[in-house]
């Protein structure tokens, strides 16, 4: 647990220059607080959009593993 949290630690003093806003903040927070075993399920852009409250900007393009996003005409 002492690992974590330096690790944790270790992140945000590395990027504390980086500009994150409040909701990628909160996204990395939950993601780092996930380790070592990572987030269940992985993180998925529909789980990042739940975690940070903000509506879908991207559109999905291709499928599996080769999928890429693409900003919507909304965001």
């Amino acid at each position: 647990m002492v690992a974590a949290v330096q690790a944790k630690a270790l992140f945000w003093w590395r990027h504390r220059h980086s500009g994150f806003n409040a909701r990628q903040q909160k996204l990395l927070n939950r993601l780092l607080d996930a380790e070592p075993d990572g987030f269940e399920g992985g993180m998925t852009l529909r789980k990042a959009i739940g975690l940070t409250s903000v509506s879908q900007a991207l559109e999905p393009i291709g499928a599996g593993r080769s999928r890429a996003y693409r900003l919507t005409a909304q965001g």
